[in-house]
């Protein structure tokens, strides 16, 4: 996790990006956040950074929810990569839901 993906994590609300650090889990991920944000507000995110985070964010989502109905992250991120790939404004339902006829 570099730096700069630290901080436009921070900025955009992504504890996702945050959690990937060893030995913190989603409530330390949020107390990050929260504590940061606003000591980064002067740090610079770029329109396509943000992008990507919002899209991996929708991905993320979905792939917690199929998480939940027993489908193995790896298989389904291999599938909503794919989607997304093809369809960036797919939503969260429409995500899970192609994934879903993919599997």
């Amino acid at each position: 996790l570099s730096l700069s993906d630290a901080a436009n994590a921070i900025l955009s609300g992504n504890s996702v990006i945050i959690q990937k650090v060893k030995g913190i889990g989603v409530k330390t991920a949020e107390r990050i956040i929260i504590d940061l944000r606003d000591k980064l507000g002067g740090f610079s995110i770029s329109e396509e950074k943000l992008s990507s985070y919002v899209d991996n964010k929708i991905k993320n989502e979905a792939l917690s929810a199929l998480e939940v109905l027993g489908i193995s992250r790896k298989v389904s991120e291999k599938i909503a990569d794919r989607i997304l790939k093809r369809n960036p404004e797919v939503s969260i339902e429409e995500l899970v839901k192609e994934i879903l006829k993919n599997i």
